[in-house]
């Protein structure tokens, strides 16, 4: 039987102990929503078992839920609609990330590619928060920000915000895929 005394004798200290917790508790939290399935056991057993990986956890329908997201796009909105632009709500990045999955599929890129680029698509204009002037440096900034506290793996996190960085017409550069597809979508 385990006796209490044995902690100590481990050399685990308090801080490396909360640190080891509160990382626990982090993948828990993105275990909770895996392919748009909400049921924590069964997608730990996917995990454990193979039949699904971290960076799969951050997902399209995720994203879209995230109160954080949400915010920052209904933000930007009013503050592109004050400076009199046209419309940038929800009704535009769905419409952007429905084109971007059309684009995507129609040249056969593999079903992640596809979520990625819809992720960016639905994430692209937040960055008119701050200014339409380099929004899409701004929101490549703030897309970082947002994806890296969520433990998206750096080569996603990287391809999201690389295709955000350039998308816009002043700017643009299809440097990947993804932008490509995103530049051609966001008319």
């Amino acid at each position: 039987p385990f006796e209490y005394k044995n902690l100590y004798a481990t050399n685990i200290n308090y801080t490396t102990h909360a640190l080891f917790c509160q990382s626990i508790f982090d993948v828990f939290q993105q275990i909770i929503t895996i392919d748009g399935k909400a049921d924590i056991w069964y997608n730990l057993l996917r995990l454990i078992k193979g039949e699904t990986n971290m960076s799969s956890l951050v997902t399209y329908k995720y994203i879209k839920q995230n109160p954080d997201i949400h915010t920052y796009i209904k933000c930007a909105d009013a503050a592109v609609e004050a400076q009199g632009y046209t419309e940038h709500s929800f009704a535009h990045v769905e419409k952007t990330a429905a084109s971007v999955e059309m684009i995507l599929s129609t040249l056969n890129y593999n079903e992640r590619t596809i979520e990625l680029g819809k992720i960016t698509a639905y994430m692209h204009d937040i960055g008119n928060v701050i200014n339409r002037t380099d929004h899409a440096q701004s929101g490549a900034v703030m897309a970082f920000r947002l994806l890296d506290n969520l433990n998206m793996p750096a080569d996603e996190i990287c391809a999201i915000i690389s295709a955000i960085g350039n998308h816009d017409e002043a700017t643009a550069q299809p440097i990947n895929a993804i932008s490509a597809a995103l530049i051609i979508a966001d008319k």
